[in-house]
């Protein structure tokens, strides 16, 4: 067969699989493999910038592998379709459509599981900052916290991610495909790559401890400072904030981001116990309930065997991304739309975490079924 045909033959291909991704993406169906919640979980739509550095799947057309000597469908030892992505005349890789906005589905609940939270951000403020009368400014940033519900009842109208309705909110932030691109001719150059500003574990950062024999869902995304604003969307949990039934929505707002979350494909994450013993963490790119995308635990979480202190791992393995300079830090402390630090991480914290060349780490309790430490 001629290169034309079969070009043609796989355009054909891609552009009927691309359809039918579309549509699931569209309705958000995937499989939750943690077995204490929903088995058909709808997937959340993205809700904050991300830029990857290997295509991943929610984004972009995937066709099975063929021999390339025989042209016959390649299969794993399991059955399963060996899954490829496709790429076009021109060998990029193809995009699924954007998802469009779709927002009529509101949210009509009393905010369950909220009313003991505040509300805070970091607000920039024109002027000479009054805490620094010696220093000549001509902005600062101040931390401004409102009662939750205040602050919900503030926007009257809130669509909430995907769960059971028939056709489900969609909306999606900005995101991007890295691509490197040629090195100046210049010994001094430092080569190009996504510099990661800091890092930020999750729940274990916000002094949320495992349990022995409990799923613990270990996440960790890293951050990267942009040269342009991408696109966000206004984004709330509406219900049960730090559980499994945390419900988030959007106003349908936008606001710019100077900052996006870095994802890739290529690394590895394992935890070693009190005994030394390292076992692997099984990790994937997926969205959080918020819609933001980070490394999150793809079978259910971490369930650890033992109390005691235990070291998580993040190892990046992509030679296109530079962690070494970044910083471990809450998100919090950051103004988004400045592009700027607000508040570096507590002493405390900082002895449980640590970056060195392209890993990073984190110190977590496993606490006993008691709930209690040992004394």
């Amino acid at each position: 067969m001629k290169r034309s045909a079969v070009l043609a033959t796989l355009l054909a291909v891609v552009l009927a699989l691309a359809l039918t991704s579309a549509a699931a993406l569209a309705a958000g169906e995937k499989q939750n493999p943690d077995p204490g919640q929903d088995p058909t979980a709808l997937s959340p739509n993205l809700s904050f910038p991300v830029v990857m550095t290997t295509p991943l799947e929610q984004f972009f057309v995937m066709v099975q592998a063929t021999d390339p000597l025989t042209g016959e469908l390649l299969w794993t030892s399991t059955g399963d379709p060996v899954m490829v992505f496709a790429t076009g005349e021109d060998g990029d890789y193809i995009p699924l459509p954007a998802v469009d906005e779709y927002l009529h589905h509101i949210y009509s609940g009393s905010h369950p599981g909220m009313t003991d939270f505040d509300y805070g951000w970091w607000e920039l403020v024109q002027g000479d900052d009054p805490a620094t009368p010696d220093v000549i400014e001509t902005d600062y940033h101040v931390w401004t916290t409102l009662d939750y519900i205040a602050y919900l009842n503030q926007f009257p109208t809130w669509y909430v991610q995907p769960t059971d309705e028939a056709e489900p909110n969609t909306w999606q932030a900005d995101w991007a495909l890295w691509e490197k691109t040629l090195l100046p001719d210049d010994p001094n150059y430092l080569w190009d790559l996504v510099f990661i500003d800091f890092v930020d574990w999750g729940n274990p950062l916000e002094n949320i401890n495992p349990m022995v024999g409990y799923r613990f869902p270990v996440e960790v995304a890293l951050y990267q400072k942009l040269d342009a604003a991408m696109t966000a969307y206004k984004m709330a949990c509406l219900e049960y904030m730090s559980t499994r039934d945390e419900l988030f929505g959007t106003t349908g707002d936008l606001w710019e981001s100077m900052y996006a979350t870095v994802l890739t494909t290529d690394f590895d994450a394992w935890v070693v116990d009190p005994n030394g013993v390292q076992a692997d963490i099984s990790l994937e790119p997926a969205a959080g309930p918020s819609g933001k995308m980070n490394f999150a635990s793809s079978d259910g979480g971490w369930m650890p065997k033992m109390p005691g202190w235990h070291r998580i791992y993040l190892q990046i393995n992509d030679e296109n991304i530079w962690l070494r300079d970044a910083v471990v830090n809450n998100d919090e402390h950051y103004c988004m739309t400045c592009g700027v630090m607000c508040e570096e991480l507590s002493s405390q914290k900082q002895e449980l975490t640590g970056i060195y060349y392209n890993q990073t780490w984190i110190d977590v309790y496993v606490v006993p079924q008691s709930g209690k430490r040992p004394k």
